[in-house]
């Protein structure tokens, strides 16, 4: 029966050895004239695992609250689910934001690469906003280099475009952590996560 303990040795270890892989993830977003664009790829041992895109509702969109029958009572409730569903994703971000903090200090962040063009009719105020932006992503770099691991690569650029009216903005970022971790603390995250009903609603059959 030797055999049989040579077998379970070998799958703990194994095991042991998966939880120990580094996952790599590459993150993309880009936002150009209103419409949200972004991207995730997982892979691991040079395999890809997961890819996922998702294309966020344009403000020219043709289903836009905004462009129906009856605007201003479609617009209140419009607003009002907003308001909801911001106060509940504010509950939930709350919830799990020390878990965030967590994993953040688990990952290296191997390329950040952040470029932002912004420009506005009148050169003064597209001067004051691309000051603005340097700002604000001087913060936000601040606050990733505190809380991550390993920030090894950092590229970021605010180019002001004068006498045009458009924002484009262009993030990706690279980053690893061990499948380990990311699998405990995404189990604590699961928790506060809200749950989809995924009950079909029965209709009754016309005859």
């Amino acid at each position: 029966m030797w055999w049989v303990f040579l077998i379970g040795l070998m799958i703990i270890l194994l095991v042991i050895s998966l939880l120990f892989l580094r996952v790599h993830t590459t993150f993309y977003y880009t936002f150009r004239d209103g419409s949200d664009y972004l991207k995730l790829e997982i892979k691991t041992l040079g395999v890809n695992i997961l890819t996922k895109e998702i294309e966020v509702l344009s403000a020219g969109d043709s289903h836009s609250p905004f462009k129906q029958k009856n605007p201003v009572s479609i617009n209140i409730q419009y607003l009002k689910s907003k308001w909801e569903k911001f106060r509940e994703t504010r509950r939930t971000i709350t919830s799990i934001l020390p878990h965030l903090i967590e994993f953040l200090s688990k990952i290296t962040i191997k390329k950040l690469t952040w470029t932002s063009k912004l420009g506005l009719d009148d050169a003064t105020l597209t001067g004051v906003a691309a000051g603005a932006g340097w700002s604000i992503k001087a913060i936000i770099l601040s606050w990733i280099n505190e809380h991550v691991y390993k920030l090894a690569a950092c590229d970021v650029d605010v180019q002001p475009l004068f006498q045009q009216d458009r924002i484009h903005t262009e993030l990706e970022c690279i980053f690893s952590i061990r499948l380990g971790q990311a699998i405990r603390i995404f189990r604590h995250i699961a928790k506060y996560l809200p749950k989809q009903n995924t009950q079909a609603t029965k209709e009754p059959i016309k005859t």
